[in-house]
């Protein structure tokens, strides 16, 4: 009968570490050993182990490239009012590029147009129109001129213009004329009379202003006269016409006649000198010769003896 020998098996040497699987970064590589140092025979028992080995094998490190992260939200409008901007970011981290990978493509920066409430306009001024007419013809006087709160006008509870849309300035002409006017009357003069009544005059003049730049003179004149009454004056009696004569005093041969006047034209008042001189007056009347009579030739009646 044939007797059999058991050889058990028994690892040869490991092979060469394969190469890294990567040629970056982490990979692995391997190595094997068969069981050949001698093979199992016989029923002999296999080679405990192993028949192959890996590791982790480590190069330069990989490129990585850069990747986006999520939007962070939108930021506040640029303005509180009208039209402005909000934007929002995002940042290359995710991952961050490494080892000489590509940064992230396209803008880390978001922008959109926002709109609030219409903002309010504040009015301002336009500029000043001419200057008006002068507020006279001669001497000094003023002009004016106006604006607008147009440039532009307050809107939407903005403020209005500050300040005056009016401005005034001097304006000076040719001297303007300058009519006469009275002065105060003066006092009254002396009566015209010492008694009775008379006038009496007063003066004033153009003088307050004196007419100047061919005004007008004053009106009206510069004497006033008005009555003046002193004590009643004394009238000196006057003689009135001779009445007739009266009846002759004999009824023949001569007698004389009388005549009367009256001291009335005008008769003596306020102490006047009455009339001088007498109110009676006499003269011879010569009636027919008395019976017996006759006249000398010296025209003197004598009587005759008649008997």
């Amino acid at each position: 009968m044939l007797s059999y020998i058991v050889v058990n098996g028994n690892w040869a040497d490991w092979t060469t570490w394969t190469s890294c699987s990567l040629s970056c970064g982490s990979g692995s590589q391997s190595r094997s050993r068969a069981c050949s140092n001698p093979a199992p025979a016989n029923n002999g028992l296999d080679c405990s182990g192993a028949g192959s080995e890996t590791k982790t094998c480590t190069l330069i490190a990989c490129p990585i490239d850069g990747q986006w992260s999520n939007w962070v939200s939108w930021g506040t409008c640029s303005v509180t009012c009208a039209s402005g901007t909000q934007t929002r970011q995002r940042q290359c981290d995710n991952p961050t590029p490494q080892h000489s990978g590509q940064v992230c493509s396209g803008s880390s920066t978001d922008s959109k147009t926002c709109t609030q409430v219409t903002c309010p306009i504040d009015g301002n001024w336009g500029s000043w129109a001419s200057w008006g007419s002068c507020s006279v013809t001669c001497a000094s006087g003023t002009e004016t001129r106006q604006r607008l709160c147009d440039s532009p006008a307050a809107q939407h509870n903005g403020q209005d213009c500050s300040g005056s849309g009016t401005d005034t300035q001097t304006c000076t002409k040719v001297t303007c004329p300058i009519d006469g006017n009275w002065g105060s009357w003066a006092s009254w003069g002396t009566c015209s009379v010492t008694c009775a009544s008379g006038t009496e005059t007063r003066q004033r003049q153009c003088d307050s202003p004196a007419v100047q730049h061919n005004g007008q003179d004053c009106s009206g004149s510069g004497t006033e006269t008005q009555t003046c009454t002193k004590v009643a004056c004394p009238i000196d009696g006057n003689w009135g016409s001779w009445a007739s004569w009266g009846t002759c005093s004999v009824s023949c041969a001569s007698g004389t006649e009388t005549r009367q006047r009256q001291c009335d034209s005008p008769a003596p008042q306020h102490s006047g000198q009455s009339c001088s001189g007498s109110g009676t007056d006499t003269q011879t009347c010569t009636q027919v010769p008395c019976p017996g009579m006759s006249y000398n030739n010296f025209g003197i009646c004598s009587y005759e003896n008649i008997y």
